[in-house]
């Protein structure tokens, strides 16, 4: 398999997926949002990924399964991190989806990552390769269906396992667990521009500040300040890179008092200035 370029990642209505081999620099200190879902076998090195701002970390034998519209970003690598990809439009993931039931989905948002062993590696791996004669294969007529029923059988098949080694009490004790943190996630994402004491997202999901920091460290193996400190860190990081806001203008917008303290906070969470992520190479976004 080839490395995708950036752009490779990108899928539409005329180029429904796509497969191939990456390290991921794409994704590497940037978020960004996938416009289809994806899965992800690593097959050598390691990496801690964040996606939806949930931490984990993937190394050789591991399995990534994404939804569409995941936000997914690389905060570390080795120089050995490899993965194998698969990316599909949401027509496909559809068509793949539509037997599995919204426990599954909840259970893959807490739990995206999962440590497989040798012979389903081995399975799965057949299925990228099968994916790849597919994609060269352009003028199959019956391309998409081909790709739904293996995207389908790799999905069911991830599926099983979940529900065959998982209890039930598992699974809805996760999925009830993921709501209360999408909706942390919702109200950090509205309010973090101005309010980033715990407290106040705590009274908002009439949870104790205790069962907040639970969920969070469970989800994002990170603090509930600290979560809410990267969300901010992550917006200014977003304004840096795909706008032409100054960083006084970003200060304002974020609520802070000037562009000194923004510059402070930010090089202490992430050991530059604004003015240094703005202007890393382009090779870094």
């Amino acid at each position: 398999m080839q490395t995708a370029t950036p752009f490779n990642f990108k899928v539409s209505e005329n180029n429904p997926f796509i497969v191939g081999e990456s390290d991921l620099d794409y994704f590497l200190d940037r978020p960004r949002r996938l416009n289809g879902g994806g899965i992800f076998l690593c097959f050598s090195g390691e990496a801690e990924i964040s996606v939806n701002m949930k931490r984990s970390t993937i190394k050789k034998n591991m399995q990534v399964i994404l939804l569409p519209n995941d936000l997914l970003m690389i905060i570390r690598k080795d120089d050995h991190f490899r993965i194998l990809y698969l990316i599909f439009n949401d027509e496909l993931f559809e068509e793949a989806s539509f037997r599995m039931g919204s426990d599954y989905f909840g259970f893959l948002r807490d739990n995206f990552c999962a440590l497989l062993p040798a012979e389903a590696i081995k399975n799965n791996c057949h299925t990228f390769y099968l994916m790849e004669d597919l994609y060269k294969d352009q003028e199959n007529r019956f391309r998409n269906k081909i790709a739904v029923n293996y995207i389908q059988n790799y999905l069911l098949n991830s599926y099983d396992k979940i529900f065959r080694f998982h209890t039930q009490k598992e699974i809805k004790e996760s999925d009830r667990q993921n709501e209360l943190f999408k909706k942390f996630v919702t109200l950090v994402d509205s309010n973090c521009t101005k309010i980033r004491e715990v407290t106040f997202y705590a009274n908002e999901l009439s949870i104790s500040t205790r069962y907040l920091t639970t969920i969070v460290q469970k989800n994002a193996q990170l603090s509930a300040k600290a979560f809410i400190d990267n969300c901010v860190i992550l917006e200014i990081k977003l304004s840096l890179h795909t706008s032409e806001l100054t960083i006084q203008q970003i200060a304002d917008r974020m609520g802070f008092p000037d562009q000194s303290y923004l510059g402070r906070y930010f090089k202490k969470q992430t050991g530059m200035s604004p003015k240094q992520y703005r202007k890393r190479p382009s090779s870094f976004r």
